[in-house]
């Protein structure tokens, strides 16, 4: 979907405020049939915010009915006790954005994380390595690893329309990178 409950600096996507233009349920379950007689076998769902759409649910539990491990990206916010009952079993991993770890709330998504592990969903985060934690990124790391993250993706800042200015103060430069090589 193209809408998001948050409205990051740093983010990449030109956001909604209602989901227009998303397919129809029926068109996304003709799709995963396609899908699953060509051999597909994972589902990666993001948005804007997957966890916002109604649809979100039955596709997770359309996609493993079908041998397709789906797997999801959020900002964390709509993690509840209710909609983890509804995909109990069905999901392969949720990836918590960690953002740049400076526009997120870590007490919110520790407590999700925490409720994750409590449900024995796998979970991760997606870090956007940025010079402002760059210096930072060891003890993310160990942060992540504390709360029971089973994956960490490093991702670099995507400049797009609308976050020039947060990307020219943020992307890493060539000894930027550098660093980042020394510390991993």
């Amino acid at each position: 979907n193209n809408v998001c409950s948050l409205r990051c600096p740093l983010c990449y996507l030109a956001l909604q405020s209602e989901d227009t233009g998303s397919l129809p349920l029926e068109r996304i379950e003709g799709l995963l049939e396609e899908w699953a007689e060509m051999g597909v076998f994972q589902l990666a769902l993001g948005g804007g915010e997957a966890l916002i759409s109604p649809k979100f649910a039955p596709v997770v539990r359309s996609a493993r009915q079908r041998g397709i491990v789906p797997n999801v990206t959020t900002n964390g916010v709509m993690i509840s006790e209710g909609l983890l009952d509804q995909v109990q079993g069905s999901l392969g991993e949720l990836r918590l954005s960690l953002n740049d770890a400076v526009t997120v709330k870590l007490p919110m998504l520790e407590a999700k994380a925490a409720l994750l592990r409590a449900r024995g969903q796998r979970f991760g985060f997606n870090l956007i390595v940025t010079r402002r934690n760059l210096e930072r990124l060891p003890s993310l790391l160990s942060w992540a690893y504390a709360q029971g993250a089973g994956t960490l993706d490093l991702i670099r800042p995507k400049p797009v329309s609308g976050n020039q200015r947060w990307y020219e103060e943020n992307a890493l430069s060539a000894s930027d990178g550098a660093r980042l090589g020394v510390v991993l």
